[in-house]
């Protein structure tokens, strides 16, 4: 079973359970060559490795811009992703620990345009857990350009009045401000410096740069134990 922010209520089987609330892109798989693949398509560049190390998305004009989210947010190059170091293992186990596992991304999923296939296929590609609407729920936005905190927000805070949400992950600084405002532990995922910096300047929580610093911080946070 699969969820949207429009889904009615999640099964009642699920209350006493604990919670992870995981971002996707970034958080849980790297789609960091998908981000350059549509980077370099949208602007021009002959390739890749002709994309500059300090390259920013606000440097398209708006043309390319839209060029750019329309090839990123669509399944065309989901192919080049892969999981975050660790993440289907330690998933696994923090599983075997107790926790249920609620994906919140910022894919969308709506009548007229979805990720909703092509993210199954991955997770399942991967050997993450499917969403089963009992310990396994997937929440995708309604519409593809509308503000993922909002979003976010929006689906936590329903959540949060009948799911026990114990830990959040995401790579974001603002869904993690979001995040944070929900769970007791809120853990930001940096897969670059760059991103550390981003998150550390907005707010102050642990900063992992793979799922084995997620794991340890959970077990060292007294959150579950091994």
């Amino acid at each position: 079973m699969t969820n949207n922010a429009g889904a009615g209520g999640v099964s009642q089987n699920v209350c006493g359970k604990r919670f992870l609330v995981t971002d996707l892109d970034n958080t849980l798989i790297d789609s960091r060559e998908r981000f350059k693949r549509s980077v370099a398509e949208a602007a021009g560049f002959t390739s890749i490795a002709a994309i500059p190390p300090t390259f920013k998305i606000d440097r398209l004009s708006k043309d390319q811009r839209d060029r750019f989210y329309r090839l990123f947010l669509s399944g065309g190059h989901m192919d080049l992703d892969v999981p975050v170091k660790g993440s289907v293992e330690v998933l696994s186990r923090l599983r075997s620990l107790g926790l249920g596992t609620i994906y919140l991304t910022g894919r969308h999923h709506s009548k007229e345009e979805s990720l909703k296939s092509e993210t199954l296929r991955t997770l399942s590609r991967f050997g993450f857990p499917i969403p089963n609407g009992i310990d396994t729920m997937l929440y995708m936005k309604p519409r593809k350009m509308s503000p993922t905190d909002d979003f976010k927000r929006a689906v936590l805070a329903r959540l949060a009045t009948r799911l026990d949400l114990a830990v959040g992950v995401d790579d974001e600084p603002d869904d993690l401000l979001v995040i944070a405002d929900f769970v007791p532990l809120a853990i930001g995922v940096a897969l670059s410096s760059e991103v550390a910096r981003e998150i550390t300047s907005k707010m102050r929580v642990p900063i992992a740069r793979d799922w084995f610093e997620v794991e340890s911080i959970i077990i060292r946070s007294g959150m579950i134990q091994k």
